[in-house]
């Protein structure tokens, strides 16, 4: 930016390349809503910055025993159902305790997708789920697109969404 002499008013500078680095005030922003709400949340960011920043949000959000967040790799075959038993009444926790993280929410398969598009929609009818946090390092609106990823869940899952461009926590664990 620039400031026009003697105005006090800004001008876009568009010759300087903008920061690679993510814009952290947002991000804590982002972090401290998702925290304190309980909607679905979904990250786009390179994987490994993705989970802290769940981790982040289920800390915030009071999350912090072993057991409050089941961490789901969604891109290994069997971990979801594992995942999913999990989060049930029968593995000794209320479902609507838990937050199941859904790492690399692109890679379900079809019938995954329709057990998630479940968990969800009894979320929003007020029933007791889990709280759903995906995260995806491609973008799962061109999986859309391509047919490989339901649209009405997509749409479910981004009631927020967070976009981390560029990020890595190399400095923050």
């Amino acid at each position: 930016m620039t400031r026009a002499a003697g105005r006090g008013s800004f001008e876009a500078d568009f010759s300087h390349p903008q920061s690679n680095s993510p814009n952290w005030g947002q991000l804590a922003l982002d972090i401290h809503v998702a925290a304190r709400t309980q909607v679905p949340v979904l990250i786009s960011a390179t994987p490994d910055c993705a989970v802290k920043v769940a981790h982040a949000i289920a800390e915030f959000a009071g999350a912090s025993k072993t057991g409050d967040v089941v961490v789901c790799d969604c891109a290994r075959p069997g971990e979801f159902s594992a995942a999913l038993a999990g989060v049930q009444p029968e593995s000794g926790r209320q479902p609507g305790d838990a937050i199941l993280l859904l790492r690399e929410v692109h890679a379900l398969d079809p019938a995954e997708q329709a057990a998630v598009a479940h968990l969800v929609s009894a979320w929003y009818a007020g029933d007791a789920a889990p709280r759903i946090i995906s995260t995806c390092s491609v973008s799962l609106f061109d999986r859309v697109r391509e047919g490989a990823f339901d649209e009405q869940l997509f749409y479910s899952l981004n009631a927020l969404h967070i976009v981390v461009r560029n990020g890595s926590w190399m400095s923050v664990d």
